[in-house]
């Protein structure tokens, strides 16, 4: 009986500490919230062309970036605005472009860059 008691009270103990230690209630973060929160670093590009009208895909590629280019930073706002820092070039150079997340849950961004101004 004795050995009864003790185990009644520790699956009391047990049940009491599972069902109490859960009081923060999580939210879900969603994809943007995810890319919000986070200085991103650029590791590798992948380009995937599809045929619109049969939905084949036709090529898909993944690029590794440069070392340098890894060591970029990029920054996403609410407004749809990307910030990218490169590093490879002192002092480093910082470009803004727009970024959005499709229906399908992939990201699209641009940025524009120029390399070098015309001569003419």
């Amino acid at each position: 009986m004795k050995y009864l008691i003790r185990f009644y009270l520790l699956v009391i103990v047990v049940v009491s500490a599972v069902l109490f230690s859960c009081n923060k209630e999580e939210t879900a973060n969603t994809q943007q919230d995810i890319l919000l929160q986070h200085k991103w670093k650029h590791y590798q590009t992948r380009t995937v062309t599809v045929d619109t009208i049969t939905n084949t895909v036709i090529k898909d590629t993944l690029i590794l970036v440069e070392p340098c280019y890894q060591n970029s930073l990029y920054v996403f706002a609410t407004d749809s605005v990307i910030k990218r820092t490169i590093a490879c070039f002192a002092p480093a150079s910082n470009n803004e472009g727009r970024w959005y997340l499709r229906s399908d849950s992939t990201f699209s961004g641009s940025i524009m860059v120029r390399t070098s101004y015309g001569t003419g």
